[in-house]
């Protein structure tokens, strides 16, 4: 669970990108080399199921305004997902290196 500003939402699950991602909206074609799912491959597929994810499906328990720059508070946490296998490494250095709050 995190808080921005103040709205507090549920950590839902990982937002998983899919082969849309590679078709261009202007000329509704297919990237040749399978852009740009084939780079997040690379670094954001899931060691438990093969899901490429990149963001995270929130809920909001209540409702306000959210403005750039509100500080986001992690009020809960869960084990962290693997990504890949030296980002097991990245995630563990990442979570003992950071604090509890930011600002984006």
């Amino acid at each position: 669970m995190i808080r921005i500003g103040d709205v507090v939402f549920d950590v839902v699950k990982p937002c998983s990108r899919c082969i849309f991602t590679t078709v261009s909206p202007e000329k509704g074609q297919k990237h040749p080399a399978g852009e740009p799912l084939k780079t997040l491959q690379s670094f954001r597929t899931a060691q438990d199921n093969g899901d490429v994810d990149f963001g995270q499906n929130l809920i909001a328990r209540n409702s306000g305004v959210i403005r750039v720059g509100d500080e986001v508070e992690i009020l809960a946490t869960a084990p962290a997902k693997i990504y890949g296998a030296a980002a097991a490494d990245d995630t563990a250095k990442h979570h003992a290196t950071t604090g509890r709050k930011c600002r984006y």
